[in-house]
């Protein structure tokens, strides 16, 4: 049983958009299923060696690495309140610019005082705190907390 055509995530810079780990959990989640009734499939076969050997051969279960994303895909979809419409998750080494980003949004000229004399490391630090901190593919991201 081929595996049909893989979904990666595509990042955005710095930022995951969680409609596309909607789509790549669908993947990984068929993947699995697929494979799990193929197993099942190799197993009603009594009468046929070969043949069962050829499903068990064919089927592509899961790799370690794509269950460990699948996990992590599901503590984020648990935890992030639009997970299916589109939450951004900020990958945590950008977001410092982030906060930036966010004041600028807000209608705030960054090169003018009292703005061009803000510690944005200390600015992001306090941000964080309305965010959670979650694993992808072994890098953190934050993402807005559920209200």
């Amino acid at each position: 049983m081929a595996r049909y055509q893989d979904y990666s995530v595509p990042i955005h810079g710095e930022r995951i958009d969680t409609r596309d780990l909607v789509k790549r959990k669908a993947w990984l989640e068929k993947t699995k299923n697929e494979a799990t009734q193929a197993e099942e499939y190799a197993e009603s076969i009594k009468d046929d060696p070969d043949k069962k050997q050829s499903v068990l051969d064919a089927m592509e279960p899961l790799n370690d690495d794509e269950q460990e994303e699948l996990d992590d895909i599901e503590k984020i979809e648990n935890g992030v309140n639009d997970f299916s419409d589109g939450e951004m998750l900020i990958d945590e080494d950008n977001f410092q610019d982030f906060a930036k980003e966010y004041a600028e949004e807000m209608g705030k000229n960054l090169d003018e005082w009292p703005y061009d004399c803000i510690d944005w490391s200390e600015a992001a630090n306090a941000l964080k705190s309305d965010y959670t901190e979650y694993r992808y593919n072994g890098c953190t991201y934050l993402a807005r907390d559920r209200d």
